[in-house]
């Protein structure tokens, strides 16, 4: 029988992980979409003018990460995979928009002040999201 403190601590990480997850997806509901039909979303000290387009990639990439904390709930490690994965590419299709100019995002300056931000929350998430399913890994499929 396994009693090591890994293993008794298993219970408490894999829900700090899904509350984790979920939160992180609630905030992003609530900027992205809840912001969009409000008329501004709030990003730091500035507020950004919502479109059309960032309200698709954002209910895409909500939908698609409740799918991966869906699976690591259902304790397969493929969901952390999908949870860093799907705000990786959300992300970076949200920052070629406001580079290219399809957005009336915040100037340039800003978000090279944000990437710093944004680093630390992708280290985290990958952590989260793919670093507990491995320290587990006989816990998950």
């Amino acid at each position: 029988m396994d009693t090591g403190f890994k293993a008794r601590a298993f219970p408490f990480v894999f829900w700090i992980m899904i509350i984790a997850l979920l939160w992180d997806t609630y905030d992003t509901f609530s900027r992205e979409v809840i912001g969009y039909f409000k008329g501004s979303i709030p990003l730091g000290d500035i507020n950004i003018e919502p479109d059309t387009f960032g309200l698709f990639v954002s209910v895409i990439q909500i939908i698609l990460v409740l799918y991966g904390i869906y699976l690591l709930f259902k304790k397969k490690k493929v969901g952390g995979y999908w949870v860093v994965g799907v705000n990786f590419v959300a992300v970076c299709v949200t920052f070629v928009a406001f580079f290219l100019g399809f957005t009336a995002g915040p100037p340039l300056e800003y978000l090279s002040q944000l990437f710093l931000f944004i680093s630390i929350w992708f280290i985290v998430l990958c952590l989260v999201a793919i670093g507990i399913p491995r320290l587990y890994s006989e816990k998950f499929d």
